[in-house]
């Protein structure tokens, strides 16, 4: 079994790999599979943190993570999950705007017609 570290960092490779993929074809195959891999990798670290009760602001920080990486495989409602699960933890005041700024793109991106306070 891979540790957090190794995991988050894996998935920040991929997801660079996935930046530079999109700058030649934002919409191409291969820099969706870069970031799939990377949200993939990052949802494990985030999941594995949270089974072994990691600390705040680190656990909400990685599903904060793995949720902005689920939106940019247009996987919408796993980011929701992600950040709801990361909003019933104790995140600082700081994340907890960030998680709710993401939740409303969500929204935004998705088409439903929702508000979120942040």
């Amino acid at each position: 079994m891979k540790d957090i570290k190794t995991l988050h960092n894996e998935a920040m490779d991929l997801a660079l790999r996935g930046d530079i993929a999109a700058k030649a074809d934002p919409k191409g195959e291969q820099c969706m599979n870069f970031y799939t891999e990377a949200f993939e990798k990052e949802r494990e670290a985030a999941l594995l943190a949270d089974f072994m009760q990691n600390p705040e602001p680190g656990l909400s920080t990685l599903f904060r993570s793995a949720a902005s990486l689920a939106i940019q495989c247009g996987r919408y409602r796993e980011a929701e999950q992600l950040i709801a699960k990361a909003l019933c933890g104790n995140p600082t005041n700081e994340i907890a705007r960030e998680l709710r700024e993401l939740l409303q793109d969500i929204y935004a991106q998705s088409g439903r017609d929702e508000e979120v306070v942040i």
